[in-house]
Parts: structure tokens; sequence; C-alpha cells
């Protein structure tokens, strides 16, 4: 991986795809993140309830995405409207040469495509400006969706860790590990 990958990720603060603009956000998103992650369906595989209120976004954005993680997530917007309709974030393994990808979208823009559409071009910036040799993507036990937008995009599920993720409510969840590598990548892309 590149030797400076927060160097890396500030050169593509803005990137785009067929029908998104991926960039960074910015607190006029609070209200549609809001409407993004106040749907129980939205939430129901993640570790955190839903927002209560269009503060709980503001919060969620200046603590998380400008902050503390701000070069890791890009919010989502759909370029015919200028709406966020979710987020895709990378998680770093420079030890490793590896890289974590993630994605939320808004339930009112499911089965269109739109997860895919992110999710490759993630891949492409972990392998073709971050240098990375694998990316790992994971999704709860149950949403099989976000397992069937991973392997349209070249990744092979590897395990299910059993019980592997306590969620809201104490709940545990099977934890399903997809992974990719550059070999696979580069030779998928190729055909």
């Amino acid at each position: 991986m590149v030797k400076n990958y927060n160097e890396a990720l500030f050169r593509h603060n803005i990137m785009e795809t067929e029908r998104l603009i991926l960039r960074r956000f910015c607190m006029d998103d609070a209200a549609d993140l809001f409407e993004c992650t106040s749907q129980p369906d939205m939430v129901k595989y993640l570790a955190r309830d839903v927002f209560a209120s269009v503060d709980d976004a503001r919060t969620e954005i200046a603590d998380k995405y400008l902050a503390k993680y701000g070069a890791l997530f890009w919010a989502a917007v759909l370029k015919e409207s200028g709406k966020v309709i979710g987020s895709f974030d990378l998680q770093p393994t420079p030890e490793d040469d590896t890289v974590g990808v993630g994605m939320k979208i808004n339930q009112q823009y499911w089965g269109r495509g739109l997860g895919t559409e992110g999710i490759r071009r993630m891949l492409a910036l972990c392998f073709d400006a971050l240098g990375a040799n694998r990316v790992e993507g994971v999704h709860y036990g149950g949403n099989t969706a976000s397992g069937r937008v991973l392997a349209k995009c070249g990744l092979t599920q590897e395990y299910v860790a059993r019980q592997g993720a306590k969620i809201k409510n104490g709940v545990f969840v099977d934890v399903v590990y997809y992974g990719i590598t550059r070999e696979d990548y580069y030779g998928k892309k190729l055909q």
C-alpha cells in the first residue's frame, strides 16, 4: 500500500460513478442523512439505533464524518437530484496492505444497483490509488442484499464468524466475510 494513504485519500475527496458523486460530508447533509438512518429497516443490521432527530445526524457528521474519520467516508449523492442517499467508507490496515469497504444506502434506493456502483468505485480507489493487496467487506447474517452487492463486485465469500458481533439490545449475529485480492481484481477486471 502507498506509504501515506491519508494523502492519497485526500486527493480523492470527490469521485464519480455513472449516477453518483462521492464526496466528503458537510453539515448541509444532515436532513438527508437523518432520512437515511431514521428508517428501522435501514439500521436493522447496524450496531446502533435509528436517529431520533436531524440533530443526531448533525452530531454524527460533526463527530465522525468531519472530525475523527473524515477522510474515510464519502457521502453518496445522486447526480440527478443532489440528494445524499447514503455513504461509502474505507477501513485501511496499512500493515497488512488491506482495506475494508462499507456502504449504507437509503432503503428508498435499494435494488437499483447504486451500492454496486459505489463499491466498484471504492475497489478502484483501493487497488489503483492506495495500492492495496486485499480488500475485504463484511455483512451481518441475514443481510443477504449486502452480500449480493459484494459478490457482484467480485468479492468472494470466505467464511462466517458465528455470533461474531453484538448489535443493539445485546443480540449476537453472524458476520459474513468477503474478500478480493489485487491479483483477482485485475484478473477479473481484464475479462
